[in-house]
């Protein structure tokens, strides 16, 4: 194990060579017919919009709008290459043709940077934590060579690495004392996808004086008031924000099944506001934010319905989960044990293909994954309790 501390560089730089040499090939299954075609095409249609003058309007795109804005650039970047340009789908991106190859390449490209920036803070972070390089590197491996995370990322081309990376930065604000800083990244985060929305709450416990409360107050409200002008100048209105849960409605699946029957009471609010009773009551003073954040995604991941649990919204606690096991790798077993489940969920592998009983085993390899995050949900508390209750 201290080798491969020693030569890490060697071994992220041969993983980016990995990564780079992958991003020339669709991935297999749900790769280029999943999320990696949805995002290139919705990168398309803003591009299209915003070279007719127009400011793409969030009526249209819904919840994508804000990273489909960022992608865009990438698509232009294909545009303008010497090669012909065949209409975006199925059939012509599952193709071994050059254009095919060359936009498949280029709009994997923002993965891959905000792969980079993912290790990079995550690494910060598990050293002002711990104080010790060599858990930070251990944390920065386990995130970066870890094949569920290469699989999500490279193959089903999942872009919330995107908001993931920019929440990792708040996180980084919040162990500086920044907190101005922290709620602008916070929101921004949750603006481009509402995850880090479930964390927000756990800042509370680490607010030490009112200017902390207040500047994160202050950094969360710049974000809000300006997508709230870019709303109007778009010709939105607030009405549309509202209304995206009935356009969008998987978003509720977030929201998890009723309790008791009860239609505005849902599980994962619930699961998520039992968390915080049970950190501000059992936990520590001198808990940390990585903690505290992986309980809160964790909570809001097994209270969720099937689409909101699946595998490839796991990749949120992904990098959490590595700097939790690079500082007390006692529990390594565990942190192996969730990700093998969460990589042969079926969600991810769809093992219909190779069973006459789908039914049976996707049913007992879903309820594998989901009895993992509840493991690990429990551990962590159980890390964090005061000594005497």
């Amino acid at each position: 194990m201290q080798k491969v501390l020693t030569h890490w560089r060697h071994i992220v730089y041969s993983f980016c060579g990995l990564k780079l040499l992958t991003m020339l090939f669709p991935g297999w299954g749900t790769g280029i017919g999943g999320d990696f075609l949805s995002w290139t095409i919705g990168a398309n249609l803003v591009l299209h919009s915003i070279s007719t003058g127009k400011f793409p309007p969030l009526s249209t795109y819904g919840v994508y709008l804000g990273i489909e804005i960022i992608l865009a650039p990438f698509y232009w970047l294909w545009t303008i290459l010497p090669v012909e340009h065949p209409s975006v789908n199925l059939a012509s991106l599952d193709q071994r043709t050059i254009p095919a190859i060359s936009l498949i390449f280029l709009m994997k490209i923002p993965i891959f940077l905000f792969d980079i920036v993912t290790l990079i803070l995550l690494m910060r972070i598990v050293r002002h934590l711990s104080n010790s390089e060599q858990k930070s590197i251990a944390a920065g491996l386990t995130w970066f060579v870890n094949p569920y995370n290469f699989y999500i990322l490279y193959f089903f081309g999942a872009m919330d690495i995107i908001p993931l990376a920019i929440f990792l930065l708040a996180l980084n604000f919040e162990l500086d004392g920044r907190w101005f800083r922290c709620g602008i990244a916070a929101i921004l985060s949750s603006l481009l996808r509402i995850f880090a929305l479930a964390v927000y709450p756990f800042f509370i416990p680490l607010m030490k004086t009112k200017s902390s409360g207040t500047n994160l107050i202050l950094g969360t409200a710049i974000p809000v008031a300006l997508a709230i002008g870019v709303l109007y100048l778009s010709g939105d209105t607030l009405a549309t924000v509202f209304n995206i849960p009935a356009q969008e409605f998987w978003l509720l699946e977030f929201l998890g099944f009723n309790v008791l029957g009860v239609q505005f009471v849902r599980w994962s609010p619930v699961l998520v506001i039992f968390q915080l009773y049970v950190v501000a009551r059992f936990w520590r003073w001198d808990t940390n934010i990585i903690y505290l954040a992986s309980v809160s995604l964790l909570a809001l991941l097994l209270g969720a319905t099937l689409y909101g649990g699946e595998a490839q919204h796991f990749l949120w606690v992904c990098p959490l989960l590595s700097a939790c096991v690079a500082m007390r790798p006692e529990d390594s077993w565990i942190y192996s044990l969730t990700f093998f489940t969460a990589l042969i969920s079926p969600t991810v592998n769809p093992f219909y293909v190779w069973t006459p009983e789908p039914i049976v085993l996707d049913t007992f390899l879903a309820g594998a994954f989901y009895a993992m995050k509840a493991v690990y949900l429990v551990r962590l508390n159980f890390w964090n309790m005061r000594s005497r209750l």
